[in-house]
């Protein structure tokens, strides 16, 4: 018998432990031969290829993949009415949905709000670093008015200089999450409690998932931009005369 991860960690089994099972007046008992991740009926299933005797099955379900480019739902309706009672019978797609659409959900909503925290803690670190270095710069920037350099050729260094450093940690981000990002989620579908114990992400990326690392980057501009206005306030005769 195969036990899901759930029903393992329920009745305190391994691989190689006994289980026995009591049906009507009889009494199986079976070795525990794997280990999987379910998250059907709760998480708590177990799969076993033994007929029991006397015992008729509650029900039957049948799962459709259609690749020949037939309508699944026409199909399912189909098999619905051929079979008759007692059969649960889904396409995939919705199969999909009905059993992972909660999760799913629930880890979506978990990814925007911490992209929205990611987005609000960099332009606050950014508008406060900023400001702080025009302040401890002032007079050399100041300096460097006096010699000639407008504005706009001060923030343009400032804010290449501010970015290239952001372009590096996006990339040591993405590198992290392609090399660690399984084994962090899964881990934390594991202390959550879900029943899945490994996660693979897709090699395939969506335009949306593609882009979304660089949204800091953009938020580092846009804030750069921004704050770096200030430094058209700094008066040069000020500073040279506290010179």
């Amino acid at each position: 018998i195969a036990l899901s991860k759930l029903q393992a960690d329920l009745l305190g089994k391994e691989v190689g432990d006994a289980i026995t099972l009591f049906a009507e007046d009889s009494e199986y008992t079976f070795r525990v031969c794997g280990i999987y991740q379910d998250v059907t009926s709760g998480g708590y299933t177990a799969k076993a290829k033994m007929d029991f005797p006397g015992l008729e099955a509650e029900n039957y379900s049948y799962t459709i993949d259609i690749e020949d480019g037939r309508d699944a739902d026409a199909v399912t309706e189909q098999w619905k009415g051929t079979l008759g009672n007692g059969y649960t019978i889904l396409p995939m797609d919705r199969f999909v949905s009905q059993t992972l659409g909660g999760v799913v959900s629930q880890v979506e909503g978990v990814c925007n709000l911490v992209v929205f925290i990611a987005v609000v803690l960099t332009a606050m670190i950014v508008f406060l670093f900023l400001r702080l270095r025009i302040v401890r710069e002032a007079s050399q920037i100041a300096i460097q008015k006096a010699m000639g350099l407008t504005c706009g050729r001060i923030q343009k260094r400032e804010l290449k200089d501010l970015l290239w450093v952001a372009l590096l940690g996006v990339l040591t981000g993405n590198m992290v999450t392609v090399m660690f990002g399984d084994d962090v989620a899964s881990m934390i579908f594991r202390v959550l409690g879900f029943g899945i114990e490994r996660l693979k992400f897709p090699a395939e990326l969506s335009v949306r998932t593609a882009l979304l690392p660089y949204l800091p980057l953009a938020v580092v501009a846009v804030v750069g931009m921004v704050v770096l206005q200030k430094i058209k306030e700094i008066q040069v005769i000020e500073y040279l005369n506290a010179e």
